[in-house]
């Protein structure tokens, strides 16, 4: 079981780095055919659908929601970041750095 664990990871892993390959965002079309092809020995072919859905979303939509989140707090912490002398994006190279 821990092999084929293993297995599945690795693959899902080469496939995933072979889908951003094509030019398309997310890699989209050639993830799904490249994990179909994967897990064709795997997963019956009445399941596959699932698996892929479910992949995508582990691998895409919650990196995508995580980051939509992160995003809305900052932007709305911002002003109490640049009080608190975190926020460096206003300030260029200070007076000495640039002599």
């Amino acid at each position: 079981m821990a092999r084929a664990f293993a297995l599945t990871l690795l693959l899902q892993a080469l496939v995933l780095h072979a889908a951003m390959w094509t030019g398309v965002p997310a890699g989209g079309g050639g993830a799904e055919l490249g994990l179909t092809a994967a897990l064709t020995s795997w997963v019956p072919a009445s399941s596959i659908a699932t698996a892929l859905l479910l992949w995508r979303v582990a691998t895409l939509y919650i990196c995508l929601i995580a980051g939509a989140i992160a995003i809305a707090w900052l932007s709305r912490h911002r002003g109490h970041l640049a009080n608190a002398g975190l926020d460096h994006s206003k300030t260029g190279p200070s007076e000495e750095g640039a002599r």
